[in-house]
């Protein structure tokens, strides 16, 4: 009986890493196609097809079609879908690849690219792709001089509640296919109302041809497509050009301060100018006045406009008018005289939850003035605060100051008890090599221990019902092929229906896969907190790794890895910042416009875009293929300028790289952990210290010891390389 078994699984097992890895290679050419690299897509698609069979093969050749168009080789692509791919397809995938085939016929410039296109849409009425074929076939009707069959599919295409980008090229359809008259009309309409799509570049109008009217308008639709660039150069031209209101003034203001935060001085003469002629006027002017001024390193007028707030009487920002006095002084080394504004308030707040960071800057203003006992006080006070961020700083500190007092046996408690109360965390860490220096002692199992096992994409087809396994088989074969949104859609109708089906820790292994096809990574964060929060203990273990994995998955895990490659850069940092950025939200936007699952903002994203020799649009940035391109490329070059030094190239990924530069060449020669601290933007400096807890978290899970140790080198550098590059200055 085991010969028996034996032999069967020596069968079936050629056959099983046969799939597995024509599933690899699928992974890793939709991810280079998804990644503007489809010359370099061919290369494993190729392989996968030549491969894979029945189901697969289809898949695989659809998937080797796409890239072929995307690389311009179009009469390739529509030779493989005519012979290889239509008649095998899998009828979930079948509007996909009759997508593909109209679409590389139109740009093959075939006759048959009308029909294909016609039929299309007759099939696929309700398609993501159908007012894009609506447009494409308007423009072949154009060529074809039929104005009147261009104008009704473009009426079409604006009366479906279409995204912005296809409304756009609707109207330069339609306005292309209309007499003189109405076609001026839809061309300046497109040119002041949708400026930042590609379609209002083709209008052939200039800014010249607008008047003063039109040129605002203009400039207001910028600043609401979040192209804050080009909003503050039309404004910038209109208070050139003669509108110098206090008004236009005050827009210009708030663009550079708030908005852009670019250029203070600029901010600070237009804001000036906008409260001399009453345009910014009552209490939070005070507010608006000193953040210029702070900007500009004017500290004295700062303290001074946050001092007139208060005078006031107003409240609504009374309590950052309060922080800010007491920072102001902190901020430029004068801690004797911060340290009573940060008791003042801490009188007034004491319950504010600004009140760690006060304590903290208190705690550090007496640390740099040797008064460690009163620093340790300081400390102590923040640990019932709770978290590794608050509480586990508190315990470091506190540790170090006693050292600093000689009192050796405080200074191991103190560290010792950061590392058993906070593991896995940046304070820890910093505790874990301090003790291991101080006292040789023993490094933790999750500084050193052995990567969890790594848990293998996992379908649960054998579990379910055949109606309900043909479902599920659809949602895989649309994520195979990058169709994420449209996987996930699938799944969310009969995602109950087959986690019921499964154990907890079937599920948690399921979730895992199921993620990587519906793209969903904050649907799974949040599940895994939800249905697994008792489950994960302090740290990964054998036991619980796979719900320590829905926690911190790899989201985007072919793009991630197939760029990390390209750029030469760790490819767990990728998950450790969308983490903190977005908790792998594709459609997160932030408060500055920050955008996707990587939260980049649109000037970043312009100069990475003529890098790359990519476009960048804000509409198309929610893809994940785009968006983690264009911010891996950028976290590339960070990592090259800061000489290897992940925390400071974080840091700078959020703060911007000049800030941190200029920040670093000021306090050229303090050790790593005080650099750290010193950074001055409380955003920029958590934002720095979570991206490396959650690195340190992926490395246990992920990395054998010696990659972790090589890894630990970069993120916790025993000392700081000062000696910068000059690259990136944005």
């Amino acid at each position: 009986m085991r010969k028996f078994v034996l032999i069967l699984l020596l069968s079936w097992w050629p056959a099983y890493a046969m799939a597995s890895h024509v599933d690899n290679l699928l992974q890793e050419g939709v991810a280079k196609i998804r990644t503007s690299d489809p010359v370099q897509a061919l290369v494993p698609l190729k392989k996968a097809h030549s491969m894979a069979k029945g189901r697969e093969k289809a898949k695989t050749g659809l998937a080797l079609a796409q890239a072929h168009s995307a690389a311009g080789n179009y009469s390739e692509a529509i030779e493989i879908l005519n012979t290889q791919v239509l008649k095998t397809i899998p009828k979930v995938l079948k509007e996909l690849a009759l997508w593909e085939l109209a679409n590389a016929q139109a740009k093959a410039g075939q006759a048959t690219a009308g029909d294909s296109l016609q039929s299309f849409i007759n099939q696929y009425p309700r398609s993501q792709k159908a007012n894009l074929a609506k447009i494409t076939l308007g423009r072949i009707y154009l060529d074809q001089e039929m104005p009147a069959k261009a104008v009704n599919l473009a009426q079409l295409v604006l009366t479906s509640s279409p995204s912005r980008l296809d409304k756009a090229e609707a109207i330069l359809l339609k306005a292309l296919a209309s007499p003189p008259a109405q076609q001026e009309k839809l061309f300046k309409e497109l040119f002041i109302e949708m400026p930042d799509t590609f379609a209002a570049g083709k209008t052939g109008l200039t800014e010249e041809q607008l008047d003063a009217q039109e040129l605002d308008a203009r400039a207001q639709a910028f600043f609401s497509a979040k192209d804050y660039e080009e909003a503050m150069r039309i404004h910038t031209a209109i208070y050139n050009g003669g509108d110098k209101t206090g008004k236009r003034a005050l827009t210009l203001g708030r663009l550079h301060l708030i908005h852009l935060r670019d250029d203070g001085p600029k901010a600070l003469a237009y804001l000036e100018q906008a409260r001399s002629e009453g345009a910014l006027s009552g209490p939070e002017s005070h507010i608006l006045m000193a953040r210029a001024c702070a900007k500009v390193e004017d500290y004295e007028k700062a303290e001074a406009e946050y001092r007139a707030y208060l005078n006031t009487g107003a409240t609504a920002s009374r309590v950052r008018a309060m922080y800010y006095l007491g920072w102001l002084p902190y901020d430029h080394g004068e801690y004797e005289r911060a340290i009573p504004e940060f008791d003042r308030f801490l009188a007034a707040y004491p319950k504010d939850k600004q009140r760690s960071y006060i304590l903290w800057f208190k705690g550090w203003s007496l640390y740099q003035l040797k008064r460690y006992e009163e620093a340790i006080a300081t400390f102590e006070r923040m640990v019932p605060l709770g978290n590794n961020l608050v509480a586990g700083k508190a315990m470091y500190w506190a540790g170090k100051a006693h050292k600093e007092l000689n009192n050796n046996a405080e200074a191991l408690r103190w560290m010792q008890l950061a590392v058993d109360k906070y593991p896995l965390s940046y304070y820890a860490v910093l505790a874990a090599m301090r003790l291991n220096e101080w006292n040789n002692t023993k490094l933790p199992i999750w500084m050193t221990g052995p990567a969890m096992p790594a848990p293998k994409p996992w379908w649960p087809f054998e579990r379910l019902k055949p109606g309900l396994r043909a479902k599920l088989q659809e949602v895989k074969d649309l994520g195979d092929l990058g169709q994420t949104r449209a996987a996930r859609a699938k799944y969310q109708a009969i995602s109950n229906q087959v986690e019921r089906a499964l154990s907890t820790k079937d599920k948690a292994r399921f979730l895992l896969t199921v993620a990587d096809a519906t793209g969903d990574y904050n649907g799974l964060f949040k599940k895994a907190r939800k249905d697994f929060g008792s489950r994960f203990g302090p740290i990964p273990t054998q036991s619980n790794s796979l719900y320590w994995m829905a926690r911190y998955p790899k989201a985007e895990r072919p793009l991630a890895q197939v760029l990390a490659k390209r750029f030469n850069m760790p490819e767990l940092w990728t998950y450790a910042i969308m983490r903190q950025e977005s908790r792998y939200d594709a459609r997160q936007v932030s408060h500055t416009a920050a955008l996707g699952i990587m939260q980049m903002i649109p000037a970043t994203a312009k100069i990475v875009s003529k890098a790359l020799g990519v476009p960048f649009h804000v509409e198309t940035f929610f893809d994940t293929g785009p968006n983690v391109l264009f911010c891996m490329y950028y976290l590339s070059e960070l990592l090259k300028d800061f000489k290897g030094q992940i925390l400071f190239a974080s840091a700078a990924y959020n703060s911007g790289a000049p800030a941190i530069k200029r920040f670093m060449h000021e306090n050229k020669g303090l050790p790593f952990d005080e650099m750290v601290e010193s950074i001055p933007y409380n955003e920029g400096r958590n934002y720095a210290r979570k991206v490396a807890e959650h690195l340190t978290r992926y490395a246990y899970m992920h990395l054998k010891p010696v990659e972790r140790k090589a890894l630990y080198k970069q993120l916790f550098p025993v000392s700081v390389d000062y000696d910068l590059g000059t690259s990136v200055n944005y």
